[in-house]
């Protein structure tokens, strides 16, 4: 299971409340004395447009469990700790994959190593009308789900990388580039990032 290290709190996009548990305890003179053992709430608003980043979509339904961008995806779908929306996964530097999410209106960006840990590199400040937050709220297919589409079209094939694409010529899709393992020849999948339903 992935895990999360970050340097500083991180202010989520969903709501996340923790109620922390009321103590009562009783001294021996029979009077009543509560001590409240209180854990700070965080607590953020979610805008409507805000979606689950593919919790919905297990990664046991993904066919390469040995990709590297496969299994940080569905582990860190998986975390409770993680939210917003999913707009890339990209396989560096050998063994790492960067993720980069964007939570309410900040870009942030991770890196999932292959023992596990997932640590925030950075993040950004965006504002709601630029392109990158327009295009991961409108996309209305998650990562998770538009992985899983192009997996099951290339199940023989290594995932490279999976990546929102928000070009004004074509329609907003997913790009998800495949290697093959053997020394053959790629290939690139394009998914709708628009539900037609």
């Amino acid at each position: 299971m992935f895990h999360f290290s970050r340097p500083r709190l991180l202010v989520m996009a969903t709501a996340l409340v923790i109620a922390a548990p009321v103590i009562a305890a009783c001294t021996d003179g029979g009077s009543d004395n509560v001590a409240a053992n209180t854990t700070p709430n965080i607590a953020t608003a979610t805008p409507p447009q805000q979606r689950d980043i593919g919790k919905n979509t297990p990664g046991e339904n993904i066919g390469n469990q040995t990709d590297l961008v496969v299994v940080a995806l569905a582990e860190f779908a998986a975390d409770e700790a993680a939210t917003g929306i999913v707009t890339s996964a990209d396989q560096v530097d050998g063994d790492m994959v960067e993720i980069t999410v964007y939570e309410g209106t900040e870009k942030a960006e991770y890196d999932a190593a292959p023992n596990g840990e997932i640590t925030e590199r950075g993040r950004e400040g965006k504002t709601d009308t630029d392109d990158e937050v327009v295009a991961a709220r409108a996309a209305t297919v998650s990562a998770m789900d538009a992985l899983s589409q192009a997996v099951a079209q290339e199940p023989n094939l290594s995932v490279d990388s999976i990546s929102l694409v928000d070009d004004p010529e074509v329609d907003l899709h997913w790009t998800v580039e495949f290697t093959d393992p053997t020394g053959g020849a790629g290939t690139t999948v394009d998914i709708p990032a628009l539900d037609p339903r």
